[in-house]
């Protein structure tokens, strides 16, 4: 994979990464060019939280085995999927990211600015987005 200083994060830009992204990590930037260099896909970690900025590292990372480590330096791979009230129709099941909701859509409201998907609720388009996923 050919090395793009635009996918690296640091405590500097930390801010626009995305939890549930797709990333390699690392503590130096050293260590990190050799992570995206040899491209292993069992060494790729989905972030799990980003740190306020007094915190020294920033990212709260999770790897393949769900062992969760805090790291300096993260390389973009892929941004998370986020659900879109387009990608749903009536009779779609949807499950909380958690794994803890699930939920069949019962109407889709196009009229709504920001309530478009029925539940046994309305479901707003950032709460989608973020917390939800198709089945």
């Amino acid at each position: 994979m050919e090395f793009n200083k635009s996918r690296i994060y640091t405590a500097v830009n930390a801010d626009e990464l995305k939890v549930g992204s797709k990333v390699y990590v690392a503590d130096s930037l050293a260590d990190l060019q050799k992570e995206v260099s040899n491209a292993c896909k069992q060494r790729i970690h989905t972030i799990v939280k980003i740190l306020p900025p007094d915190n020294n590292p920033r990212f709260k990372a999770s790897n393949v085995e769900s062992v969760i480590f805090y790291w300096h330096f993260v390389y973009l791979i892929e941004e998370p999927y986020s659900l879109k009230w387009t990608d749903l129709k009536i009779g779609d099941i949807i499950r909380s990211k958690d794994g803890r909701k699930t939920r069949m859509v019962t109407g889709v409201d196009i009229d709504n600015s920001n309530l478009h998907i029925v539940t046994d609720m309305y479901i707003s388009d950032e709460e989608l987005a973020e917390k939800w996923e198709k089945v």
